[in-house]
């Protein structure tokens, strides 16, 4: 019905221009013919610019109104049904998304009951090529869903590998996910939350997680080289053994987290908050952003702060100079000289 009411004010308007700009036309041209042959009815003889100008100066206000209204009017529609497309292409791609999702947990589903999936190499196989499909073509939200189901099915460490890699999972909830030794290189998880998730012997080389929610997350021998933790919430996580070589901490919360044993080595710290944090036998060689009475508070927790001395060797050792001992003849030439003064 809308649309009927627009597509007919859509052809008034244009019957409405079409007439102004016909009177207009008319208009003009009996003007000019007046001028020419004198025409004494029209009253046209002694006019000048000014009297036609307050003559014509109405209808032409109106016709520019009109055409401008009418620009408006369309640009407005157009803008209005290209909006309206938008949102039935994302409803449909939804729809679609919505779809595969639950497609894929009906045949992972049948995998598990069925075919034995943990002992079965081909039904692996086959597993592992559908999550790498449907992750692909999932939004983050129900990517996060999927694995989730494969924490919880004990299956993530043997479906997700490489492949996955540089997924976005920004801003997702994987709060108590099951992702021991998953492989998630690359992937982006920014301000996601990861609250007592596993992720012991995970594989987050490069992650993106800035200002990810990671209080009390099992991290224990995870690789995290060279990932981005700016500001993020790790407090009371288990980062026992972790690799945090040249990972980027600045601004991040480790308040009382156990970071025994994890290898930070070359690890950007500037603004991290380390209190109450377990630092035995850390390594903190060359680590960015401490100031040097940090670094003693730290070493007196038990973290390892001074790179190996070198340790030399007897061919590298310098040649002692030998000093000729004094003969009894020098003695007794000083003993006159000591006598004399």
């Amino acid at each position: 019905m809308w649309q009927r009411i627009k597509s007919l004010f859509a052809q008034q308007s244009l019957w409405i221009r079409i007439g102004i700009s016909l009177t207009l036309l008319v208009t003009l041209i009996l003007v000019v013919l007046g001028y020419r042959y004198t025409w004494g009815w029209m009253g046209v003889s002694g006019k000048n610019f000014w009297d036609w100008l307050s003559i014509l100066i109405v209808p032409v206000a109106v016709a520019l109104t009109g055409s401008l209204y009418t620009h408006l009017h369309n640009k407005a529609e157009r803008e209005e049904e290209q909006q309206r497309e938008d949102q039935e292409r994302e409803l449909a791609l939804d729809n679609q998304r919505e779809a595969a999702l639950q497609t894929y947990f009906d045949r992972m589903s049948e995998l598990l009951l069925e075919k034995q999936l943990e002992t079965n190499p081909k039904a692996l196989a086959i597993a592992h090529a559908r999550t790498t499909t449907v992750l692909r073509m999932l939004d983050p939200s129900r990517r996060a869903s999927v694995l989730r189901f494969l924490g919880d099915t004990d299956l993530a460490r043997q479906v997700i590998n490489r492949d996955m890699r540089s997924l976005n999972l920004e801003g997702v909830d994987l709060s108590s996910a099951n992702l021991s030794q998953v492989e998630l290189l690359l992937v982006d998880l920014a301000s996601t939350n990861l609250k007592r998730a596993d992720l012991a012997g995970a594989n987050l080389e490069k992650a993106r997680l800035r200002r990810a929610n990671m209080k009390q997350v099992n991290l224990e021998r995870a690789n995290l080289w060279r990932a981005d933790l700016t500001k993020a919430h790790l407090h009371n996580a288990n980062l026992r053994g972790a690799n945090l070589t040249e990972a980027d901490l600045s601004g991040a919360i480790l308040s009382e987290a156990d970071l025994s044993g994890a290898r930070l080595k070359g690890t950007n710290l500037q603004g991290a908050d380390l209190q109450g944090a377990l630092l035995k036998r850390a390594n903190f060689i060359n680590v960015k952003g401490l100031m040097p009475e940090q670094l003693e508070q730290y070493r007196l927790q038990g973290a390892y702060i001074d790179t190996p001395r070198p340790v030399h060797t007897p061919a590298s050792l310098p040649t002692p100079i030998e000093t000729p001992a004094p003969s009894n003849s020098g003695q007794e030439s000083e003993e006159p000289e000591r006598k004399q003064v």
